[in-house]
């Protein structure tokens, strides 16, 4: 059985790097692994297993990616070539666009949904410093937020139902800081503070529109907050100390970040709102942890250091595995930003050139180098469940934004199916289909699964031509769009024993 209900999301939804937690940008000189033709083109290992492909920039000599989606469009941030830096927005038909400004000389591309919708803040003219969120698409162009009753807006995330989340600075006439969310049918939403006035900033949303973030309370401590429309701004508390910062939460509401203990050491927790706080413990010789992302799964990535050295350390942690070293590439300096559905974590490492290099690990194959895209240094950011990992590497000139495809791993007629399933589930939730209709096509998809778990190929795959069938009817009669159906039909198409 699936186990799973059109009314129950199991979203392919893939957390991106938290911005703030950039520690260094890369320096010095590095041989690509993966070579890139002259014009930048992705070219593949001898095995065909792995590609690395240079996104360029507008023009001037540093691009960098903060977010990529499902369909692989990259979203980032790019020196102009008359100097200013303008978000950017990349697929592999168009190259990168420049997503122009609000009318000032900046803008910051920071997080891109399935929709192609693409969130942050843009300058809104020149000579001011004052800066608008906004939410900018291929066809639409960008369009601001407005300050919403304050000076300034930010914008930070956005999940594919297009709930954008960020802060506003001053708003009056309370003089607070509160994080907000908009939708084009609904406006904007405060979601309100802690009790303190300075910036409650939302580091993510998932695709229940649950939000979690960081503000001040009325005494002054930088705590983590958890909001839904069930349980408005809650306070999730810290360790025993004055700080925490919530930094990702995954569709089942399970919350990572860092806390001060009592003693003052950073600790990486776990948050749920049944279960509250629980510390996920240090790698050995080190005292200070930090959480950055969490699977659907619960496995949960970030960085361990030593405080009197400086060394750090990634790390990977699930309930059954506890905190695992993930290793490194010569020198005990590392970090994991991010890791996808497939438990596949990307970050970087120091070699002992030194040198970052950009990685991924696996439980199964370890610690790879991903290389560069011909320049020197690289570091990963974020991994969609595609299997593409956006970041940069650093040329002689500056940083150039990097898409690396990695591949998957191989998954049974079965996963296959459950992820067609995660597929459906997330247009229920997306309100594209209505949850009868997903439970009608969830049900072809159970029986299909049943029978090829049972070894009976024939019946198995005839189901999964009857869901093909179903979904080009609800492409026809306009229930879907012709990009909707076609990503279900690949992915039936595509099961192995079937194909």
């Amino acid at each position: 059985m699936l186990h799973q209900s059109a009314t129950r999301v199991a979203s392919g939804y893939s957390r991106r790097w938290p911005v703030h937690l950039v520690l260094a940008l890369v320096v010095g000189a590095l041989g690509a692994v993966l070579p890139v033709d002259p014009a930048g083109e992705a070219v593949a290992d001898a095995q065909e297993t792995m590609a690395v492909t240079d996104l360029g920039t507008l023009g001037g000599t540093f691009s960098t990616a903060t977010d990529v989606n499902e369909l692989g469009q990259v979203v980032g941030n790019s020196l102009t070539g008359g100097g200013e830096s303008h978000g950017f927005f990349w697929t592999a038909q168009q190259s990168m666009v420049d997503i122009g400004t609000l009318g000032g000389n900046s803008s910051v591309a920071l997080a891109v949904n399935d929709l192609g919708q693409v969130v942050g803040r843009s300058r809104i003219e020149m000579g001011t410093p004052r800066s608008h969120a906004f939410v900018w698409t291929l066809d639409g162009g960008m369009v601001s937020l407005g300050s919403m009753g304050g000076i300034d807006s930010y914008g930070f995330d956005v999940n594919n139902l297009g709930q954008v989340v960020g802060y506003i600075y001053y708003h009056y006439p309370s003089g607070d800081s509160p994080a907000f969310m908009w939708t084009a049918e609904g406006g904007p939403i405060i979601l309100g503070t802690l009790g303190g006035n300075l910036g409650h900033r939302p580091n993510a949303i998932n695709e229940l529109g649950q939000v979690v973030g960081a503000g001040h309370t009325a005494a002054g401590e930088h705590h983590g907050f958890f909001w839904s429309e069930a349980t408005g701004m809650l306070d999730i508390g810290t360790l025993g100390g004055v700080y925490s910062e919530a930094e990702d939460v995954n569709e089942l509401g399970q919350v990572v970040g860092a806390s001060f203990d009592a003693a003052g050491f950073y600790r990486a927790f776990l948050w749920t709102l049944d279960g509250g706080m629980v510390d996920l413990g240090t790698l050995p010789d080190t005292d200070s942890c930090r959480a950055t992302a969490i699977s659907n799964s619960g496995q949960t990535v970030g960085i361990c250091w030593t405080s009197s050295t400086g060394y750090s350390r990634a790390f990977s942690w699930t309930a059954e595995s506890g905190m695992v070293d993930l290793g490194d590439l010569g020198l005990p300096a590392s970090a994991a930003y991010d890791v996808n559905d497939f438990g596949q974590i990307v970050g970087y490492s120091t070699t002992t050139a030194p040198e970052f290099h950009a990685i991924l690990w696996t439980a199964e194959g370890g610690l790879t180098d991903l290389g560069s895209a011909g320049g020197a240094g690289s570091q990963a950011f974020t991994i969609n469940n595609s299997g593409h990992a956006v970041g940069h590497s650093a040329f002689p000139d500056g940083n150039h934004a990097t898409l690396w495809t990695v591949p998957l791993p191989p998954q049974t007629p079965v996963e296959q199916i459950e992820a067609i399933a995660s597929e459906v589930a997330d247009l229920v939730a997306d309100l594209a289909l209505n949850p009868g209709e997903g439970d009608a096509l969830l049900a072809t998809l159970d029986g299909a699964a049943n029978q090829l778990d049972d070894g009976n190929t024939t019946p198995g795959c005839n189901m999964l031509d009857a869901f093909i069938n179903q979904i080009n009817a609800k492409v026809n009669s306009g229930q879907l769009s012709s990009v909707q159906g076609q990503e279900l039909i690949n992915l039936a198409e595509g099961v192995d024993v079937c194909s």
